[in-house]
């Protein structure tokens, strides 16, 4: 499930007389940053915005595309600065606010990221926001917190499989499993499809074995991908019923091997730190 510390963010802006120069790095970051290409976005960001000549409305945009490459090469410090600066010149700008978040969970600040996400949250309760704020919970330890932000993502989001995963995850972890709640809310995705074969290893319908070999069936990055979701999320499983052991050899090959734009890789090495 790609994301990268919880930042889900759209860069939408408006033209502007800037120069052609300071505009033209302006647009290759922009152009970057939908790659997710960071080494590119963030000299290309920091040209425009070092030219003295960008439109000014353009300004909070480059230090949020800035702070948004900054935080998936995991430098938080200078993400939240560049939130900062966009917010200091746009204090309405709802993306800069949810950067200032993620940044601030990315540096472990979790107290404020979770204060953040709350206001964020309280003035657009969506599905993504739930499920972000969720699994701060999750990170922070507060299960049956997170049960109730991933209650609201499958109500909000019926047809998000991985809603319904971390629902069920959550829902372990914190000791209340309702199967026929999951089984419901399994029931209106498709079955043949990934991930269906995890929600079908929680309800009891399959094993980590089976759920590895689907994952097996995929072709190249697709496999890989898929074989990092299947070690996280049986390894969660097995957490759920005691077994620490098996769940730390999936758990250090999903640190080992999930992207790092993955949730999974994050939640991965976090699982493993709690076990020591």
């Amino acid at each position: 499930m790609p994301r990268f510390f919880q930042v889900a963010m759209l860069l939408f802006v408006c033209g502007g007389n800037a120069s052609a120069a300071a505009y033209d790095d302006f647009a290759r970051g922009l152009a970057a940053n939908q790659q997710q290409d960071s080494a590119t976005a963030i000299p290309a960001f920091t040209a425009a915005l070092s030219a003295g000549d960008l439109n000014a409305s353009l300004k909070p945009n480059a230090y949020h595309g800035r702070g948004l490459a900054y935080i998936r090469t995991e430098n938080c410090a200078a993400a939240r600065s560049d939130a900062e600066a966009a917010l200091a010149l746009k204090p309405d700008y709802n993306a800069a606010r949810w950067l200032h978040a993620g940044a601030n969970e990315c540096l472990g600040q979790f107290a404020s990221a979770l204060e953040e996400y709350s206001a964020l949250l309280a003035a657009e309760p969506v599905a993504g926001a739930y499920r972000i704020r969720g699994n701060l919970r999750w990170i922070t330890g507060d299960f049956s917190g997170a049960v109730a932000d991933f209650v609201q993502v499958v109500k909000l989001a019926p047809n998000y499989a991985y809603g319904v995963i971390w629902l069920a995850l959550t829902q372990t972890r914190a000791g209340a499993f309702n199967a026929g709640e999951i089984s419901h809310a399994s029931s209106e995705l498709d079955a043949d499809e990934w991930p269906a074969p995890i929600l079908a290893l929680f309800i009891g319908k399959s094993t980590p074995e089976a759920v590895a070999a689907v994952a097996a069936r995929g072709k190249g990055q697709v496999a890989i991908d898929q074989k990092c979701e299947a070690d996280f999320y049986s390894a969660e499983w097995l957490l759920g019923r005691g077994d620490a052991a098996g769940a730390r050899t999936l758990l250090k090959s999903a640190a080992a091997n999930c992207s790092h734009t993955f949730v999974e890789y994050r939640d991965a090495r976090i699982e493993l730190a709690r076990l020591k």
